[in-house]
């Protein structure tokens, strides 16, 4: 259960860093950063 809430607000996060970088260049993360740290969260939870 605290490992899927853990999961969610990750998803949360990046999902506000993805928009931010949309909204503004020089704001928020780039695509491949948000990726990395999606494959990290999946790595970790397995």
């Amino acid at each position: 259960m605290n490992t899927l809430l853990i999961c969610m607000v990750g998803v949360a996060f990046i999902t506000a860093m993805l928009t931010a970088g949309r909204d503004s260049k020089d704001y928020g993360l780039k695509e491949e950063d948000l990726n990395k740290e999606l494959e990290s969260l999946k790595s970790n939870n397995n």
